[in-house]
């Protein structure tokens, strides 16, 4: 499993708590 920064965590997060797309749209925009 691959690590990451604490950066990009909390970038995804905001991204998901901000509604700006579902799980599965987080997950593709991110890969």
């Amino acid at each position: 499993m691959r690590k990451y920064t604490f950066v990009f965590k909390k970038k995804v997060v905001s991204d998901y708590l901000n509604n700006e797309g579902g799980y599965k749209y987080l997950a593709h925009k991110y890969q």
